[in-house]
């Protein structure tokens, strides 16, 4: 996790900045964000806004949070979340090919030390891992500590190639309004989609 210090710095700022959102008046949304300089475009699934303050898109890292959590619309997404994309540098493309070498890799110690939040394996507890189609699907509880405060343990995060690209789909629900697997995994999915066009 190169910039796993840098953003758990980020979505601290994030979780502070969307309890001040709550409060505000409705802002204009912003439904998908460029990155590395405009090499590549990160699309958040419907429903969801970029966080643009939480966001390092010179380093390919976007958040999202539902839009009226944000103030920028008052309807409710099916499922209420915050999702995380890390998109590669150029080049970055691994999954395609090697999909089950990467399922096999995850339930292991140092599949442990990628998914964690803070690097420690044995704070992981892997519930599924999945190969469909060309990506690679896990589900996992982190009982490390969290990249920022209020969201739950339980995390659905997808690894595939898009645009010559690595990217990183990540899916946590809040604390007090856990997400039930169907929910997550669908969030997942719709993420996974509407990156891949």
């Amino acid at each position: 996790m190169r910039y796993g210090l840098w953003i758990k710095g980020t979505l601290i700022g994030a979780s502070l900045f969307l309890a001040a959102c709550a409060e505000g008046a409705l802002r204009l949304p912003v439904r998908n964000q460029a990155v590395y300089g405009g090499e590549a475009r990160v699309k958040a699934p419907e429903g969801y806004c970029i966080i643009t303050e939480a966001s390092l898109p010179e380093h390919g890292f976007v958040a999202m949070a539902p839009c009226y959590v944000q103030s920028i619309s008052t309807t409710r997404p099916g499922t209420d979340a915050v999702i995380t994309v890390q998109v590669g540098s150029a080049g970055s493309a691994v999954i395609a090919g090697n999909e089950s070498k990467l399922r096999d890799m995850l339930g292991t110690e140092a599949g442990g030390g990628v998914l964690a939040s803070d690097g420690n394996a044995q704070s992981i507890q892997i519930d599924a891992v999945e190969v469909v189609g060309n990506t690679v699907e896990v589900h996992f509880t982190d009982m490390g500590r969290p990249r920022f405060a209020n969201l739950e343990q339980s995390e659905w995060r997808a690894f595939f190639d898009a645009g010559g690209r690595l990217m990183t789909v990540s899916v946590r629900g809040y604390a007090h309004l856990p997400v039930e697997n169907a929910e997550g995994l669908s969030l997942l999915h719709q993420t996974v989609a509407v990156n891949r066009e």
